[in-house]
């Protein structure tokens, strides 16, 4: 049998370092952005492999036509109601890249140096994809030549009744497919409590199910928001001791988090039911085999690599307060 290479050694020493790493990674990417925590703790991040080209989402519009009260001898309706269409959202791929030199391998004789190395590398990939699907999270999917994931710029839109195409659906042309919308009516030392009230119940439409379970905002708005609830503000996920990191201010017992990304004067009302990531399980972080650079003596390369897209399923219930004083 032939003794394996360096390169082979250190090969099998990183992709054993991620493969041991990879659940607390991926834990830690999505438990570091405060939208992509809350919406996971509440199952809006989903492993759904379908395959084809398409992430395909069937969509109810309309109730059953046939249902109705009855009384003796009366008859039922044997007609059928078309209720049903597919949203279609793109699978799209977020890539970042381990790259290792001859020259820095040489260099770590010890295993330990190599072992830290690899971590270190896994570390700095991290940091990295954390930032980036944070960043797209809040755009529109039109960020790199329209192959960012879809954003809440997108999906929760301020400009809803606009001519746009959502999920291959015209929002103008079917009204059921628009997010709601609502322009702060005021300084918010006095109208934003009103506003998010109003808006809130609009997205539920009285139904409890449909009621928002999550608030994103930027920081500026949420500490406007501490301001104006002042004693009467709850804290949740409160334990003796604990850091302000693992404190959540709440609305109506609705988590109200801020990221840096979200767009200035803007709320989000959504609801983990109808909003969230999916993954394809056989992409989902993984790592590639590592490939010889052209033209290097010994340099190799691996990439890290996640199959998905954000996707929603009833844009009505999703909502955006804009232009917050």
């Amino acid at each position: 049998m032939a003794v394996p290479s360096r390169s082979e050694v250190l090969d099998d020493l990183y992709v054993t370092t991620w493969n041991n790493r990879r659940t607390e990674v991926v834990d830690s990417i999505f438990d570091a952005t405060p939208l992509t925590k809350e919406l996971r703790r509440r199952g809006g991040i989903s492993l759904n492999g379908t395959g084809g080209r398409y992430l395909e989402i069937p969509l109810s519009f309309a109730k059953n036509e046939t249902v109705k009260s009855i009384g003796k001898g009366d008859t039922v309706s044997l007609s059928e109601t078309k209720f049903m269409t597919v949203a279609q959202f793109e699978w799209k791929y977020i890539t970042g890249t381990i790259v290792r030199y001859m020259v820095d391998d040489t260099r770590n004789k010890s295993l330990s140096q190599h072992i830290n190395g690899a971590n270190s590398k896994i570390n700095n990939l991290r940091d990295s994809l954390t930032d980036y699907m944070e960043t797209m999270l809040f755009g529109d999917g039109t960020g790199n030549g329209s192959k960012d994931w879809e954003g809440l710029g997108n999906l929760v839109s301020t400009t809803p009744t606009a001519a746009a195409t959502v999920a291959n659906i015209a929002q103008a042309t079917y009204t059921w497919w628009q997010n709601r919308q609502k322009t702060a009516t005021g300084p918010a030392s006095v109208y934003l409590l009103s506003d998010m009230r109003n808006l809130a119940n609009t997205c539920s439409e009285g139904q409890t199910r449909s009621f928002p379970n999550v608030i994103v905002t930027t920081q500026t708005v949420a500490e406007l928001f501490d301001d104006e609830v002042l004693e009467q503000r709850q804290i949740i996920n409160v334990k003796e001791g604990a850091d302000p990191e693992s404190m959540s201010t709440a609305w109506k017992g609705i988590p109200l988090v801020w990221s840096g990304q979200c767009a200035s004067g803007r709320m989000y009302f959504l609801n983990s039911q109808y909003i969230g990531l999916n993954i394809d399980p056989d992409m989902d972080f993984k790592m590639t085999d590592w490939k010889s650079i052209p033209n290097q003596v010994e340099d190799r390369v691996a990439q890290v690599v996640t199959k998905g897209n954000v996707i929603t399923s009833r844009r009505k219930s999703l909502g955006v307060l804009t232009s917050i004083a």
